[in-house]
């Protein structure tokens, strides 16, 4: 049995069969897309905006590069599929028909495809949606599962994912003008997950155990170069770089307390950016609807860092919302919350946040009315907020 890394940090993923990953030649599964309407909510006192409403749960909310359209899963007909609406709620339309959900939607950087993952009764895959032509292309097989995470390159050149050989998760680069795909990580005693970038795309950072606990490492397009980034004294996942290259955020766990931290991109010097590790709580577990892909998500301009936490205030394994301003010292957080976005409890999440294009405020899904539905934020004067 697999077990989720995303939130219950439990790392066990066994050992090991070679399958062979083929980048699929484009099929067309596509329905002529639908669209229907659903009513805008309007704001409370602080701006926040309702852009869906239900009986449908709405999740994976993520803007298109230009900020005008988001891409998100809407619970269709049982299952999830990929839909699209522009940044006001309006104009919703059906981009995906299939019988099992599709999930964890992402632009590419020139906004005319949307990779997501498409899970399965026994497996998932890989999917990527061509806007225009309505073109789709798999980029992996039965090695992919639900804890298949994947992240375009800045440069929008190419795409990488973990996937399992046997039981082992390696790490696979996807190049997006032929969808020729190659494993980068070699079959061994370790798991390789959570890929990401470096800002110039010349680097793929991922954790991996080569070294007894999860470490967070880069290594080249070709999978060469290897290098350790975070000192790894306790299990470290999920790297996400800031835009300008200085940092790499990444949780912690370590002996039962995870935290958010920071590493130079160097890894001359790593910090915590939470002021009070949040230790696990025995009997007590959290079962989101879906895992989630990341945890951490920068301002575009580098200087705030969106994430979660669990604190006593917000009930155990229950999602809130931090913004860090290191000025870099990694000092400074300020909490939303109570004031600024609906404050989670043992009946309320949020999940899934991320920064609109401009950095002027956020986007998330939240069960506050029953249903998942998106909601925006969006920071100005009248905000508690200190970078508006």
């Amino acid at each position: 049995m697999r077990i989720s890394f995303r939130f219950k940090l439990i790392l066990a993923l066994f050992v090991s069969i070679l399958v062979t990953l083929i980048a699929v030649t484009p099929i067309f599964l596509l329905p002529a897309p639908t669209q229907h309407s659903q009513q805008k909510v309007s704001s409370t006192s602080i701006p926040l905006n309702q852009l869906t409403q239900g009986p449908e749960s709405h999740l994976n909310p993520s803007y298109s590069p230009n900020g005008q359209q988001i891409v998100f899963s809407e619970n269709t007909s049982g299952h999830f599929q990929i839909w699209v609406m522009d940044s006001s709620g309006s104009d919703l339309v059906q981009l995906t028909s299939f019988s099992s959900n599709q999930l964890h939607p992402e632009w590419n950087p020139s906004g005319n495809q949307i990779a997501f993952l498409s899970i399965g009764s026994s497996s998932s895959t890989i999917m990527v949606l061509n806007i225009l032509t309505k073109q789709l292309s798999k980029l992996c097989d039965s090695s992919c599962s639900n804890d298949t995470t994947f992240a375009w390159s800045p440069s929008g050149s190419y795409i990488v994912f973990n996937a399992f050989v046997g039981d082992k998760s390696e790490i696979f680069v996807a190049d997006t003008s032929t969808w020729k795909v190659s494993q980068l990580t070699q079959v061994g005693q370790d798991d390789n997950l959570y890929p990401t970038w470096s800002v110039d795309s010349q680097w793929i950072i991922f954790s991996s155990n080569t070294t007894g606990n999860y470490a967070i490492y880069e290594m080249s397009l070709d999978g060469s170069e290897l290098h350790q980034i975070s000192l790894g004294t306790g299990n470290d996942f999920a790297p996400i770089m800031s835009p300008n290259g200085e940092f790499i955020a990444f949780t912690c766990n370590e002996s039962d307390q995870m935290a958010m931290w920071l590493v130079t991109s160097n890894g001359s010097s790593q910090f915590p950016v939470q002021s009070n590790p949040l230790k696990q709580k025995p009997g007590l577990a959290y079962s989101p609807p879906v895992s989630e892909d990341t945890y951490a998500a920068w301002r575009p301009d580098g200087k705030e860092l969106l994430f979660y936490t669990t604190t006593d205030q917000l009930m155990a394994f229950y999602i809130g919302v931090m913004v860090v301003n290191y000025n870099g010292a990694g000092r400074g957080i300020v909490q939303l919350g109570n004031s600024l976005i609906a404050a989670p409890t043992n009946q309320t999440t949020i999940i899934q946040p991320s920064w609109q294009p401009d950095g002027a405020g956020i986007i998330y899904a939240s069960n506050q009315t029953g249903n998942y539905e998106i909601y925006t934020q969006v920071f100005n004067s009248t905000s508690p907020n200190p970078y508006g």
